[in-house]
């Protein structure tokens, strides 16, 4: 079967947290690899995702994790977020109120 990988560099902002691993990583930019078979179809090219391997450089070399690419980018867009207060953390996210906080948030850049 035939496969291909593709690499790309993440940056974090902050130290975070994936499943699997054992304390928070921290902040910095780190190589993620993706590797991906072709499918047999016959309409089209496709190709599946197998496997998603996050790099981490330690003092004794590297670590291959392999980790969940929805995970990874939900992980990356809270980084990407603006900081919360700890009474915006602190209550619940409603419908009403996260489009509230948007508003205000679009508001505020614009001025």
């Amino acid at each position: 079967m035939t496969t291909r990988t593709t690499s790309r560099t993440v940056t974090f902002q902050y130290p975070f947290v994936l499943d699997g691993f054992a304390r928070p990583v921290p902040a910095g930019s780190y190589l993620v690899e993706t590797e991906e078979e072709l499918m047999d179809t016959v309409l089209s090219l496709a190709w599946k995702r197998v496997a998603t391997v996050f790099r981490l450089q330690t003092g004794a070399g590297t670590e291959d994790y392999f980790v969940d690419p929805e995970q990874l980018e939900a992980a990356l867009l809270r980084d990407q977020a603006p900081p919360e207060t700890s009474a915006e953390a602190a209550a619940p996210a409603t419908a009403s109120h996260s489009r509230t906080r948007n508003l205000v948030a679009r508001r505020v850049r614009k001025l």
